[in-house]
């Protein structure tokens, strides 16, 4: 599965997880705390984000 995350001063990062759908990906998040997620951005660089600046996460069809 692929997850958009949004963050709050209005970055994009880009995702791929093992998980199947957006509501086990969120379970995962909450119950393994991580201060950073590695991700993509919009140009293909590799980016930490930090999880208290997360916005919104959706999943990317």
């Amino acid at each position: 599965m692929n997850v958009i995350i949004y963050t709050v001063d209005g970055g994009i990062a880009y995702l791929k997880t093992d998980y199947s759908n957006l509501d086990k990906y969120m379970d995962a998040l909450n119950l393994f705390p991580k201060p950073f997620i590695k991700a993509t951005n919009r140009n293909g660089n590799k980016v930490l984000i930090n999880t208290r600046n997360i916005s919104a996460i959706e999943e990317d069809n």
